[in-house]
């Protein structure tokens, strides 16, 4: 079993789910990218660092811009 993403959502979904939890997409029979897997982990977790980092750097460029605005 591995996890994949909901072609509708991007939730994530186990593979043997019929359709998707959170939206009710089918999932079966349909072409998935699964995410966890161990020949696809390295690819996965450098992407998805990505999009921590990406969030991480907003949160912090709106802590400055709040500080910017409180000193100013």
């Amino acid at each position: 079993m591995a996890l994949i993403f909901c072609p509708e959502c991007r939730h994530q979904v186990s593979d043997v789910a019929e359709s998707c939890p959170k939206c009710g997409h089918p999932i079966k029979g349909k072409n998935i990218v699964v995410i966890n897997n161990s020949a696809s982990s390295a690819a996965s977790s450098s992407s998805s660092s990505g999009g921590k980092f990406g969030c991480l750097s907003f949160i912090g460029l709106v802590v400055v811009i709040i500080i910017a605005i409180s000193i100013g």
